[in-house]
């Protein structure tokens, strides 16, 4: 099935900005590119950021032989974990759309210690349930 995929981060810093760059240019995709940016954030210090027309597929798992084994995106994960200093965070947002017009939207927090997906479709309808049960066990106004 054809789809269209975008993806987008936030600009961060990392603690090893050579061994970064050599990661990131390991990193696979489905189709389409990764494009790696760099910026400057207020303190004069560089930061990061990538955009991707295409589905990430992973990062290469490497063995104790320092070999290239597999794929797999929980090692394109952990590999940006690496590179993050402890005040750091990535937030990956992506939007997919297929050629049947179903849309998914969802977004990945990376930290140096953890990482996190959201749905934003879930997110959004488990926020409008609760919004809708707050509204009803509120009293309501008598004119």
């Amino acid at each position: 099935m054809k789809y269209e995929h975008s993806l987008r981060t936030n600009y961060f810093r990392v603690n090893d900005e050579d061994a970064f760059v050599a990661f990131m240019a390991t990193v696979v995709v489905d189709r389409g590119t990764l494009e790696l940016n760099v910026g400057v954030d207020r303190m004069g210090r560089t930061t990061y950021g990538f955009t991707c027309d295409s589905i990430i597929v992973g990062a290469p798992d490497y063995c104790e032989s320092g070999t290239d084994e597999d794929v797999s995106y929980d090692s394109f994960i952990l590999g940006l974990q690496e590179f993050l200093p402890d005040d750091e965070a990535i937030i990956m947002l992506e939007f997919s759309k297929s050629e049947d017009g179903v849309w998914a939207a969802g977004h990945t927090i990376v930290t140096a210690e953890d990482s996190e997906y959201t749905d934003l479709v879930d997110s959004a309808s488990t926020a409008a349930e609760e919004m809708v049960a707050r509204q009803r066990m509120m009293p309501t106004a008598n004119c």
